[in-house]
């Protein structure tokens, strides 16, 4: 079984790359315009994204992944239970946190989840750039998707409900470029995936993390140093995705505490988690 689904995974994985080579041909060999991933572009993708249900399990199918170098069939709600430990893991091992704001917070999940994983801290900020994302957000805050948060956090529903009433979660429209925050007033900033958004504009995000954060920031995103090959770059470059080094944190300011290559990886880019201090 393990030796079919390591074949499936070098099998899709070629599909894959023939597919990245050849739109890679026609943007740059051929001189067909790829759609730039601008703040109207964003806008428009992502509202319908977050217009969908994310959060229907029954609806969730497994799909073939790489985990340490091994091929897995799993869900997107297994691929969030693994992300938000990995987050929930490092911001537990800091000091003193009592604040947090996710850059790009999307339907909000991720805050509902770490606001349950870390009842310490009470105070969850998300900002988010479309109104669709923003308005789901507050919708789950008021009735949270119990089935899904059960599972991604490993805590009953009634636990689940107890610790969010005690959390002070707050999501706002806004730009990661221009955050509505004043200065050190958060001891966490985080990303996950959305400075992905930025190919050009991913300079502004992390100097305003740098303004906002007294402490420390984390950021999972495709940074050059994560890919795996030129197919994977290829591909960041064929989408228009945030392709730069992980350096770029250190042009706005902050020292690098670690990074290192997410070990969960897509078929066709690959994540790197890096952790910073103000």
């Amino acid at each position: 079984m393990m030796q079919s689904l390591l074949g499936e995974l070098y099998y899709r994985k070629a599909k894959y790359y023939k597919a990245i080579l050849k739109k890679w041909a026609l943007y740059s060999l051929f001189g067909r315009s790829r759609k730039n991933r601008d703040t109207s572009f964003v806008e428009k993708e992502y509202g319908a994204v977050w217009s969908r249900d994310r959060f229907a399990i029954e609806r969730d199918k497994p799909q073939i992944q790489e985990l340490h170098g091994q091929a897995v069939r799993w869900r997107s709600i297994d691929r969030k239970r693994f992300t938000m430990s990995h987050i929930s893991n490092t911001i537990r091992s800091l000091d003193g946190v009592k604040s947090v704001l996710e850059m790009g917070s999307g339907g909000g999940i991720n805050i509902l989840a770490l606001a349950v994983l870390h009842p310490d801290i009470s105070e969850w900020h998300g900002v988010e750039l479309t109104p669709e994302g923003v308005s789901v957000s507050r919708n789950i805050l008021v009735s949270p998707p119990y089935d899904y948060l059960e599972y991604v956090t490993g805590f009953s529903r009634d636990e689940i409900s107890k610790r969010l009433s005690r959390a002070r979660i707050t999501f706002h429209k806004g730009d990661m470029t221009r955050l509505p925050f004043e200065r050190d007033s958060m001891d966490c900033v985080f990303s996950c995936q959305a400075i992905e958004q930025l190919p050009r504009a991913y300079p502004e995000a992390f100097c305003e993390a740098k303004r906002v954060t007294r402490a420390h920031a984390l950021f999972l995103e495709e940074f050059r140093e994560a890919q795996a090959n030129i197919f994977e770059r290829m591909h960041l470059k064929n989408r228009d995705y945030f392709r730069a080094s992980f350096h770029e944190a250190e042009k706005a300011g902050f020292t690098i505490i670690s990074f290192e290559p997410f070990p969960l990886k897509q078929l066709y880019y690959s994540l790197g988690f890096l952790v910073c201090k103000s």
